[in-house]
């Protein structure tokens, strides 16, 4: 029998904080998930640069724990990361990645990583100082989008 994975946070990820992810967890997964501010909520960029209109209205990003104004800020922030210094930021996703597999294996789940929870960035194209992508740089790990 698997081990009960408590809600938590390795860095930039965040782990068991939904519902939805935690039915994971009969089939013997863990997700990690990234949220950002999405559309503009941040205040610079666009996270989701294709958003159409009712997109944007209807997004998620306030719904579950996305209520708590600490949730938003906290997500507010990890944005501001992403767009004031992207090589950095990249570099502790890396890391948030890795503490999570660490994490997940330890209470013996397979690693899932959703990298867009409340974006449409193009993770698949951003790379590390060494050219390659989080998914690239963990080729073991479930990488999904929406």
């Amino acid at each position: 029998m698997k081990n009960e994975i408590k809600p938590t946070s390795k860095g930039l990820l965040t782990i068991a904080s939904d519902a939805k992810t935690r039915k994971g967890y009969k089939q013997g997964y863990a997700t990690g998930i990234l949220y950002l501010a999405p559309h503009l909520q941040a205040g610079m960029g666009n996270v989701c640069p294709f958003a159409s209109k009712g997109c944007a209205e209807s997004c998620l990003y306030s719904a579950g724990r996305g209520k708590m104004s600490s949730v938003q800020t906290a997500r507010i922030n990890k944005t501001r990361k992403f767009f004031n210094d992207r090589k950095a930021f990249i570099a502790e996703l890396i890391e948030s990645v890795r503490k999570t597999v660490k994490y997940t294996e330890k209470h013996e789940f397979e690693t899932c990583i959703r990298l867009n929870g409340t974006s449409d960035l193009p993770f698949e194209r951003l790379t590390n100082g060494l050219n390659k992508t989080v998914m690239e740089t963990f080729p073991t790990v479930q990488f999904y989008d929406y």
